[in-house]
């Protein structure tokens, strides 16, 4: 894995390289020592990281606006519920 991912030109890694440096660092390894053992830069772990924790933000924020659209939905559904029943035992007294 130490060379997996890298063009050493441009120094550009890809994606499922990223996300094996960034799962030895939540595993409890230090970016350092993974750094060291992979023969990569600690910033560019540490920009990866920053990078992750921020897409990890939004997506959090996005399920979050979801939540509340669904619990207003659920609201308004609950409501059309018991004006139904309500209607429905009118109906049946009536009728």
């Amino acid at each position: 894995m130490a060379n997996q991912g890298k063009n050493k030109r441009g120094q550009k890694y890809d994606t499922s390289f990223k996300e094996q440096v960034l799962q030895k660092v939540r595993n409890g390894q230090s970016i350092p020592k993974v750094a060291a053992e992979l023969g990569i830069s600690e910033g560019i772990i540490y920009q990866w990281q920053g990078k992750m924790d921020s897409d990890d933000k939004r997506k959090i924020s996005d399920l979050e606006r979801e939540v509340s659209q669904l619990r207003n939905q659920l609201k308004q559904a609950e409501m059309e519920r018991d004006i139904l029943k309500k209607a429905t035992a009118i109906f049946a007294k009536s009728g």
